[in-house]
């Protein structure tokens, strides 16, 4: 078993606290290294609470998951909201997207930033978060630069390994898995009115059949050129989040050729899964038969 392959399954371990079955790794690298790396990943326990009332950018916040922290710098900060990065000590999984930055924690002394945004409001980083420091004015210009598309890339020495996509690479599940557990932390998944005001589409039973065809690795998140789809596992229910530049705007959106028009696009959109699917969801096949248009 290669190292990266041990470092996904420890954190897949980490999340649900259960033992991950499969025969005994062989290990390709020294002992001693994937010892020290096991060690610090049984350390991961929330910090000692610290409260910060100064909300500064590169600020770096803890918050107590349930069995796994989330860890998140501020990048920026809107009329509203302050926009958020995903950080991750798991940096060995890190695609080349994200960039390894140095930061003193109990569990590591390495930290991936990941290209997760999320969008906070200050009531929550204040009452829910834990502030535990501050990343190096020369990371934050980094990350900055690069989302405000000032560089195309990020240092060749200090971002993650790049893949390619749709081929079972582990940076690429891990990027999915932590877009889903993170999604609560988003200042709308909080809101009651984005549970309350969602739009419904039910999903006909005949434009699923061609994905059983194509049914591979049970998946939850689709990224789509502007939309995120998720599949909650316990609603049984898809969930389309259109990209933010779309919400409140005239929109069309099209689902296996079926359109749909609104005048104000919402932020969620539910798609009803016939009952007979409901077990069996390629989220993918799915995925790349819709498309959202802005009507200009």
């Amino acid at each position: 078993m290669r190292l990266i392959e041990l470092i996904y399954n420890e954190y897949k371990k980490a999340l649900s606290q259960q033992k991950v079955e499969g025969e005994a790794p062989e290990f390709k690298v020294s002992k001693e290294e994937v010892d020290k790396i096991l060690k610090a990943i049984k350390k991961i326990q929330p910090s000692t609470i610290e409260r910060t009332e100064n909300i500064e950018i590169g600020n770096v916040y803890e918050y107590p998951d349930e069995n796994l922290p989330i860890f998140f710098t501020i990048l920026d900060k809107t009329e509203d909201l302050y926009i958020a990065l995903v950080m991750t000590p798991y940096w060995q999984l890190a695609s080349d997207k994200a960039l390894i930055v140095d930061f003193e924690h109990p569990i590591s002394n390495k930290f991936a930033v990941l290209p997760i945004i999320l969008n906070l409001d200050e009531e929550f980083i204040k009452n829910e978060a834990i502030y535990i420091g501050k990343l190096r004015k020369e990371d934050i210009d980094i990350l900055q630069k690069f989302y405000n598309g000032e560089i195309e890339e990020l240092p060749k020495d200090r971002r993650g390994l790049s893949y390619a996509e749709g081929k079972g690479f582990y940076q690429e599940q891990f990027l999915k898995d932590e877009i889903e557990r993170t999604f609560k932390l988003q200042v709308f998944a909080q809101s009651p009115e984005f549970w309350e005001e969602e739009t419904i589409i039910e999903l006909p039973p005949e434009r699923l059949e061609k994905q059983l065809l194509a049914a591979g690795e049970e998946k939850t998140v689709y990224r789509g050129k502007n939309f995120t789809l998720f599949y909650n596992k316990e609603e049984k229910v898809l969930e389309l989040e259109p990209s933010e530049e779309l919400t409140d705007k005239p929109v069309v959106l099209e689902i296996f050729g079926e359109k749909y028009e609104f005048e104000n696009l919402p932020k969620v959109i539910q798609i009803a899964i016939p009952e007979e699917f409901k077990d069996n969801i390629n989220i993918d096949y799915i995925g790349q038969n819709i498309t959202i248009k802005e009507v200009k």
